[in-house]
């Protein structure tokens, strides 16, 4: 009998389309199963919605600051997601608003194989291959941040949540 490894899910919520789809991307190619929000409501919506617990979250310090200490706490305060670690993207600026349980906090846009490494190492997974990142990120090393901020403008409808990676 083949045991078969099913693919982590992840779920990444940014509300910048284009850094977005680098990150959903890049951790399809590495064998996750993504699912993306463009706010934090989408997200949210997500979150509920699975049977299961994702495996990790990424999420964008851009939105907006609130929105995003609301679903830090609600997440922290959820028996069903406190064991989720986070990942937190954001920019130097930032950084200091981050709440001190995020999981990770990386620059943002990351460089895609510290962000792989980051991913693997929280959730469990294998490391993705040298190859996947490199396609994504020039292969240097993120600059860390001591912790980041959140800005969400519109609202996410359905037909707007993306499912990505295997089924």
């Amino acid at each position: 009998m083949i045991a078969t490894v099913l693919p982590r899910t992840i779920v990444v919520i940014d509300d910048d389309a284009t850094h977005r789809e680098l990150v959903v991307d890049a951790l399809c190619n590495a064998g996750h199963r993504v699912l993306a929000a463009n706010d934090v409501d989408g997200g949210t919506a997500i979150l509920e919605g699975e049977r299961v617990a994702p495996a990790l979250i990424v999420l964008a310090w851009s939105l907006p600051a609130v929105r995003g200490l609301e679903l830090m706490g609600a997440l922290a305060g959820d028996r069903r997601w406190r064991a989720v670690p986070v990942v937190v993207l954001a920019d130097a600026a930032s950084g200091s608003r981050v709440p001190s349980h995020a999981a990770a906090v990386l620059s943002r846009p990351p460089r895609m194989r510290t962000l792989l490494d980051v991913v693997a190492r929280l959730s469990g997974a294998a490391p993705a291959p040298a190859h996947v990142a490199q396609r994504h990120g020039r292969g240097k090393p993120t600059r860390a941040i001591k912790k980041p901020f959140i800005d969400a403008h519109a609202k996410t409808t359905p037909h707007q949540l993306r499912r990505h990676g295997p089924t």
